[in-house]
């Protein structure tokens, strides 16, 4: 079974059943004003449209679009995108509790979903699991020409822990620049390599 068939079935297991770890520890925990923050408002948009700019938040919203208007061969092709991105942004992380951004981020694109909806989903994530098919090598092709992100992953090291200090009996958020400094230097060519072909199983 695909990684991306793996993420979804689990994650619209745990929105049907309205429940979960991520969704409790936010409701009890603070959170960043930047948190999972969507700097580009997406509609349903074709994956060609995609442009490396746009963080895992912003395509986010773009799956939920599509899964509404019954496109879900458009929605699953975006989640790749937006998965394949996430397991990038992740390795760029100095707080490693900054990565459950990207499980927090799956129950918020699927949890509105009708039962229908999650039908379909599931169903075209079935099809896209096929590694020899057309839509998992156009995908694949289409994602690795737009490159890995140009972006600062700022939505995600809003998420973790060390996004936030405690100063007496305050809190203080981290700002903007203090977040870019949990942001790892990475090797940009050999991570894109590992996440798009290495964890995600495009062909080479």
């Amino acid at each position: 079974m695909s990684r991306v068939r793996i993420i979804i079935l689990t994650t619209l297991l745990a929105a049907s059943l309205g429940t979960s770890a991520v969704s409790q520890t936010q409701a009890t925990n603070l959170e960043h004003p930047d948190n999972l923050k969507v700097t580009h408002r997406l509609g349903c948009i074709a994956l060609e449209k995609v442009r490396n700019s746009y963080t895992p938040a912003d395509i986010s919203r773009a799956v939920t679009k599509c899964a509404e208007r019954g496109k879900f061969e458009q929605a699953i092709q975006l989640f790749f995108v937006y998965s394949v991105y996430g397991y990038y942004d992740q390795e760029r992380m100095v707080d490693t509790s900054a990565g459950n951004a990207i499980g927090a981020l799956n129950l918020k694109t699927f949890r509105t979903l009708s039962a229908g909806q999650r039908e379909g989903m599931a169903n075209a994530a079935q099809e896209f699991q096929d590694a020899s098919g057309a839509l998992f090598k156009g995908t694949c092709d289409l994602v690795e020409k737009l490159g890995p992100p140009s972006y600062e992953p700022i939505y995600m090291a809003a998420h973790g822990l060390k996004s936030f200090k405690i100063v007496g009996e305050k809190v203080e958020y981290l700002t903007p620049s203090e977040l870019s400094e949990l942001v790892k230097d990475v090797d940009a060519e050999r991570l894109w390599i590992e996440s798009l072909h290495e964890v995600n199983n495009c062909p080479r």
